[in-house]
């Protein structure tokens, strides 16, 4: 509590001498820090902090302007968001969380280079779609909020594909049109941010356009999440398919229940499941599973029970129409690591009898009706595995 008090107080005196009219950078950077230690403030009344993070980072906002400072513009609308859900004021977290991520996500490759520093900034940009979908839950919106968790997994699963994958994605000229475009939009912003742009205003308007032009060039061969809309996905759903789609918030486990008989996703109570007890058995499992894989085989149907337990897996069954005969299961995160298909049911049955047309997994809802939409013109390969007689373990 000291601490945070003297930093207020060196913070306060700091601005004092960077005037925003002479260093406006140094300003806004000093807020800033400002209305995050008023966020974490300990002393006075949480409500009064709040409204001076609010104020705090309104101000910031006045500096640090989306054409010419794109991620710090959405770093501060990430944390006006965060404080405007904390006050309950959800429709303002709402847009001060939506404008945050349409920055980004027009901005995409633009994360300053590091792969620390890339690291801290997706895990904030995680956050941010975390707390998006958690205030479209509280403003009633279940289909935004499952659009959004959408638009965070294919999001991240995107940047892990081209960071690995792109030259064997992209033909050679579309790589070095998208380099291009890359080199372009740096330089612009490097101009812009220091001072050196012979007229910002235009230059800012040309990255605007530039932006989009690289986005539309790179969606053509690898769509990103933004284009995802969940009535025309649960349109194409057979009745009898079901899936259950799981997401991890900051605190809370999120399940959706995707049929065809719904209009709008199932939603269970976030508060079903313990976060913590699920990541301690997470933990055990893969503990088991890397060092004493013997432990691990002889303790397998035990685990499985703990995490049937766990997900509450009967309430979220009873959930799915009796028609529904094929399951997909869409993980997230560790959830990924488990073997979620192989999960017991009540009455000493298992995931499999209930649906007896198949278990399957997508890694999200946009990324499964791709493949399932994809056009194979020249297909002449197949990798199967099959077992006829049974006696495979």
């Amino acid at each position: 509590a000291d601490n945070l008090e003297n930093a207020i107080s060196a913070l306060t005196i700091a601005l004092t001498f960077f005037k925003r009219e002479v260093f406006p950078q140094d300003c806004a950077m000093t807020q800033k820090n400002l209305g995050t230690t008023y966020m974490d403030r300990i002393r006075g009344y949480r409500t009064e902090n709040l409204e001076n993070a609010i104020a705090t980072f309104s101000e910031v906002l006045t500096v640090y302007k989306r054409d010419a400072w794109p991620l710090r513009y959405a770093e501060t609308l990430f944390y006006l968001g965060y404080v405007y859900k904390e006050v309950n004021q959800f429709h303002s977290a709402y847009t001060a969380f939506e404008s945050a991520i349409s920055t980004i996500e027009s901005c995409r490759d633009e994360i300053l280079s590091g792969e620390e520093t890339k690291r801290k900034q997706a895990e904030e940009w995680n956050k941010l779609y975390s707390s998006m979908v958690e205030v479209c839950l509280k403003l009633g919106n279940t289909t935004k909020a499952i659009e959004y968790t959408e638009r965070s997994k294919t999001r991240n699963l995107v940047e892990q594909i081209l960071e690995r994958d792109s030259k064997t994605i992209f033909p050679l000229e579309v790589i070095t049109q998208l380099e291009t475009y890359r080199d372009k939009i740096a330089k612009g912003q490097y101009q812009i941010q220091n001072g050196k742009a012979e007229n910002p205003t235009v230059l800012a308007q040309h990255l605007q356009q530039l932006r989009p032009e690289r986005n539309e060039l790179q969606d053509r061969y690898l769509p990103i999440g933004s284009g995802f809309q969940f009535e025309p996905f649960r349109s194409t759903l057979s009745h009898r398919t079901a899936i259950i789609e799981f997401y991890i918030t900051i605190d809370k486990l999120l399940i959706f229940i995707i049929t065809k008989q719904t209009q709008k996703p199932i939603i269970l109570s976030p508060d079903l499941i313990d976060l913590n007890k699920l990541a301690r058995c997470k933990k055990n499992y893969l503990k088991a599973y890397n060092n004493k894989k013997s432990h691990w085989q002889r303790r397998l149907s035990t685990r499985l029970n703990l995490l049937a337990k766990i997900l509450h897996i009967d309430e979220i069954i009873q959930q799915i129409p009796t028609e529904c005969d094929k399951l997909i299961l869409i993980p997230h995160r560790y959830l990924h690591l488990l073997p979620l298909n192989a999960l017991p049911l009540a009455g000493d049955s298992n995931l499999f009898d209930r649906f007896p047309q198949g278990v399957s997994y997508a890694p999200s809802c946009q990324l499964l009706q791709l493949a399932q939409t994809r056009q194979r013109p020249e297909f002449t390969h197949l990798f199967a595995v099959q077992n006829p007689t049974g006696d495979l373990t």
